[in-house]
C-alpha cells in the first residue's frame, strides 16, 4: 500500500528487510534547469544526470503537437516548446525520460505563469516578449530600461 511511483535502488545480496526499506523511498535527484537555458542548452544537463538523452529531449521539445492534447492552451503552429519549459529545480530521477521531464516543465509553466482565460496566440506573444526581456536584461538594474523600450 505504501509503494510510490518512482525509481528505486536495489543491490545484489539485499535482505528482504533492506528491499522493503528501499521500496519506501524512491531515488531523488534534484536537477536545476536555469533561467535563460534554451532547449539545446538544458539537454546536456539532463543527459549528464542520466534523466534522458540530449537527442530525445531536443526531439520531443521540438514537437509541441505531442503535448497539445494534454495541454490544449499550447498555441498551434509553434515550432518548439521554447519559452514554455519552465526553468526550475526539479526532482528528476535517473531514466525518467524526456516525455515526463517536458510534462513536468509544462505543468509548472501552467501552474506558475499561464494567465487564466487567455487565448493561445496572445499567450505566445507574451512568451516572446518575456523571453526577449529576459535575454536583454542581464542585470536587475537594466530591467526598467529594457521594459521601457519594449
Amino acid at each position: 500500500n505504501q509503494l510510490r511511483s518512482g525509481i528505486y535502488l536495489f543491490r545484489p545480496q539485499m535482505t528482504p528487510d533492506e528491499v522493503f526499506k528501499a521500496m519506501q523511498t524512491p531515488v531523488r535527484q534534484m536537477v536545476r534547469i536555469r533561467e535563460g537555458r534554451w532547449i539545446a542548452r538544458a539537454a546536456p544537463t539532463l543527459e549528464e544526470k542520466g534523466v534522458t538523452t540530449k537527442e530525445e529531449y531536443i526531439a520531443l521539445a521540438n514537437n509541441p503537437d505531442e503535448f497539445r492534447r494534454e495541454f490544449p492552451w499550447l498555441p498551434k503552429g509553434i515550432p518548439s516548446l521554447e519559452g514554455y519549459l519552465f526553468p526550475d529545480t526539479y526532482d528528476f530521477p535517473p531514466t525518467l525520460g524526456a516525455r515526463a521531464v517536458i510534462r513536468r516543465q509544462l505543468e509548472n509553466f501552467e501552474r506558475r505563469v499561464k494567465p487564466e482565460n487567455i487565448a493561445p496566440d496572445k499567450l505566445h506573444r507574451i512568451v516572446i516578449v518575456a523571453s526577449t526581456f529576459e535575454l536583454d536584461a542581464k542585470r536587475d538594474e537594466e530591467r526598467p530600461m529594457v521594459a521601457g523600450v519594449i
